[in-house]
């Protein structure tokens, strides 16, 4: 039995339907932020459904496929509003999210996703659900994607539902079924085969992939997908046979960045502009403040003055330095309370940040990001001009290391993952509980809604700040090795 899932895994990416079919357990476990996007998207099905309120779920779908078939039979006869109606047809299940019988006894179908706009593939799930239908004997007037608006600014208590979605019409750009039934002909020949010997694509594209690990096990150390921005040139290199990044010939490329990181990979020496690095140090304004936000995002916006997706500040890590390698002064903000925590956010960066002095971040936009929006909340005037005139005020050590220095341990990345291992050894997230942004969010989402008993939740906010200060601590490494350059 095939499912719309692997219908459209086959369209993405052949080998990932082949590897789903047999070798279903060597996809990588999903991380505990892979397991809070899923329990969201669960979350706007069931704000969906408020949408159209009149229907009827059909009950474990997915873990019943026989039940569920026939329970959908049942309520067509009956319900002008059925939730995860099932139907089959040539050896393809589908579950209509939505499915709303119009008045002609005509059907319209309604893919809910959690998303902010229509995307390629949700063309193929629309026009797959429409065939299985259609061939199932029911009319279909028109086919639907639901989403989220990302323009909707929650202003009440409660949710306003019809301003909260968009729904688009797909019908007249859906795929014809004579396309879809040679695409089911080749699934069932290929999940028959052997392991296709189909080269990797583009990490961009294999990055979300439960197959990635084991796809990307056998690449080189410093394989050519450790370029940044390699873009279409990485599908020519491949289809050349090159997949080492020492392979590649001299100014191969038209970007000097891209052949300076293939100088970097053959020589195994850093690249070093110890100029820009001299002028970017003595730019910087002392005191310094480290910084550095955790913030979660809500699909279904919680907070009053939110949007889908908004990040809500709710952490922050302070470093103060008043001149160069000197004492460090620490300061942290993690909310506590069932409140909003933007506005004690907002009360914590005006007590600890002063008037003058450069700001630090690694990756700077999206601090100045949060500090914007921060600043069109309804907080009195002298706040928000306070707030805003913190922006200019940002320099970036991501900069620095996506321009200035290359190591080849960098293996292509700037993030201070790859940067603080190479340059401050002693500093390391292993081992840590709380060892990223994912794990921030999903960790505060516990505390916040009371998810843990007391002494656990003490731990875990013990890691929470940790981890926090350890980002601060990993950006004054950076300028003090940064210092040893020039």
């Amino acid at each position: 039995m095939l499912s719309k899932s692997q219908y459209t895994k086959f369209l993405y990416c052949q080998k990932r339907f082949w590897l789903y079919k047999n070798k279903y357990n060597e996809q990588t476990a999903p991380s505990d932020f892979a397991k809070h996007l899923f329990n969201q998207g669960k979350e706007v099905g069931v704000y969906a459904y408020k949408y159209f309120p009149k229907g009827v779920l059909v009950e474990d779908a997915w873990q019943n496929s026989p039940a569920a078939l026939n329970k959908t039979k049942e309520l067509l006869k009956t319900q002008n509003y059925i939730y995860e109606a099932a139907f089959q047809y040539n050896n393809l299940i589908v579950f209509v999210d939505i499915l709303e019988k119009n008045k002609d006894g005509s059907y319209n179908i309604i893919e809910v996703k959690s998303s902010t706009e229509v995307e390629d593939f949700h063309y193929e799930d629309s026009a797959v659900q429409k065939y299985v239908l259609e061939n199932c004997g029911l009319k279909i007037h028109a086919c639907y994607l639901m989403h989220l608006n990302s323009q909707y600014i929650k202003t009440t208590d409660e949710i306003d539902i019809k301003e909260l979605f968009v729904l688009e019409d797909l019908t007249l750009d859906l795929k014809p079924c004579l396309d879809i039934e040679e695409t089911l002909k080749q699934m069932e020949l290929l999940a028959k085969e052997e392991e296709p010997k189909l080269g990797i694509m583009a990490k961009t594209k294999c990055n979300n992939c439960e197959f990635f690990d084991y796809c990307w096990a056998d690449l080189p150390k410093f394989s050519i997908y450790s370029i940044p921005r390699l873009g279409l040139a990485g599908n020519k290199l491949r289809d050349e046979g090159i997949l080492d990044s020492r392979q590649v010939s001299p100014n191969y490329f038209s970007s000097e960045t891209k052949n300076r990181w293939v100088e970097v990979f053959k020589t195994g020496k850093p690249y070093v502009n110890s100029g820009a690095i001299s002028t970017w140090l003595n730019n910087l304004k002392y005191p310094l403040y480290y910084f550095d936000f955790e913030t979660i995002n809500f699909a279904i916006p919680y907070f009053k003055n939110s949007r889908p997706y908004e990040h809500i500040a709710f952490q922050f890590s302070l470093h103060i330095q008043k001149e160069p390698h000197g004492a460090l002064e620490h300061k942290e903000f993690l909310f506590e309370g069932k409140e909003d925590p933007r506005y004690a956010c907002i009360e914590a960066i005006k007590k600890y940040i002063g008037p003058v002095g450069s700001i630090i971040a690694h990756y700077a936009t999206f601090e100045k990001d949060r500090i914007k929006d921060l600043s069109k909340m309804p907080i009195p005037q002298e706040d928000k001009d306070f707030l805003l005139s913190l922006i200019n005020r940002f320099e970036d050590t991501c900069e620095v290391f996506s321009r200035y220095y290359f190591h080849p341990d960098f293996k292509g990345s700037a993030s201070i993952k790859k940067v603080l291992p190479v340059v401050c050894p002693k500093l390391t997230y292993e081992g840590m509980k709380v060892a990223n942004g994912g794990d921030a969010m999903a960790a505060f989402m516990l505390l916040y809604f009371d998810k843990l008993p007391a002494d656990k939740a003490k731990e875990l906010r013990k890691n929470l700040l940790a981890y926090c200060c350890l980002d601060t601590l990993a950006m004054v490494k950076l300028i003090d090795f940064l210092y040893t350059c020039v």
